[in-house]
């Protein structure tokens, strides 16, 4: 980050973003607030959030859900669906105000959360975790706090005399996020500094390998995806190319089972040339190629 560059900032009024936003005020363009309706504070949250911008001087740009749409039965996960909504409203303001950085409140807990999540599910990643800085739909993301704990963070806001809301959906153990959040928070935290070092570790491995994959990736392109080189590699590097090419295609969170069933289709010897990948997209065998459309 650059100390006199300006940025656009996520806030939801929760402790983290509103720490965030008072920590780095003077570099703010404007803020992006999505209020989903989706429980009883959401307009409390959003007052929080316009207030302060209010008070300092700062754009507001807020995003308010009509609950019928999420409410429609074809949206299966609300969460997924959520993100995307999110990001693309970030990046509609992004492009009008012509600055394309933006400002993410995620800090060390959430970090561990998904690492968690991601271990548990068993997905294909080159990352555990939440990476401080990537790039989104051309939207530059940041995360200052990505090494400060949640408890540091509110503290802060304490101590600053900074409103906050707490958003009580955090507490609902039906959500897979939330019962992770519980279980960590029972933790001593000798256990979870051993948590912490042991993902680090595997991501300095993870980076390793990716180099590796890359490499051996260049050459299967300029291959025109031959499936014939394909077929030359191990079996944990094929499931890195299909994972690097499916995350190049806008597919994310991947599980092993998925690669290995792709991997599967690509090596079998049936008349079925044709196989879905999701989002309306298809890989294809032709003669010693793979095409994806």
């Amino acid at each position: 980050m650059l100390q006199n560059k300006k940025y656009l900032i996520a806030v939801s009024g929760g402790p983290d973003s509103m720490a965030l936003m008072n920590s780095y005020k003077e570099q703010i363009y404007g803020v992006c607030h999505v209020n989903y309706h989706y429980r009883d504070s959401s307009n409390r949250d959003e007052e929080i959030v316009k207030r302060y911008c209010k008070n300092n001087n700062i754009p507001f740009f807020c995003l308010s859900i009509d609950p019928k749409i999420y409410q429609n039965k074809t949206i299966k996960n609300f969460e997924s669906w959520a993100r995307k909504t999110r990001y693309d409203f970030f990046v509609t303001i992004a492009n009008k105000a012509n600055i394309h950085d933006i400002l993410i409140g995620h800090n060390l807990n959430d970090w561990l959360e998904t690492a968690i999540m991601q271990e548990n599910k068993k997905v294909k990643t080159f990352y555990y975790g939440i990476k401080q800085s990537n790039n989104i739909n051309g939207l530059n993301i940041f995360r200052p706090f990505i090494n400060k704990t949640k408890k540091e963070l509110q503290q802060y806001c304490d101590q600053n005399n900074i409103e906050y809301g707490i958003d009580e959906t955090n507490f609902d153990l039906t959500y897979q996020r939330n019962k992770i959040r519980n279980e960590i928070s029972k933790w001593p935290s000798e256990k979870i500094k051993t948590k912490i070092n042991y993902f680090e570790k595997l991501n300095l491995q993870l980076k390793e390998i990716q180099k590796q994959v890359l490499y051996l990736n260049d050459k299967w392109v300029k291959s025109n995806y031959s499936l014939k080189l394909f077929k030359t590699f191990d079996l944990n590097t094929q499931q890195s190319l299909i994972f690097m090419l499916l995350t190049n295609k806008g597919i994310n969170r991947v599980s092993i089972n998925k690669i290995n069933s792709i991997i599967d289709f690509l090596k079998a010897k049936t008349q079925n040339n044709k196989y879905r990948i999701g989002n309306n997209k298809f890989i294809f065998r032709e003669k010693d190629n793979l095409l994806i459309k």
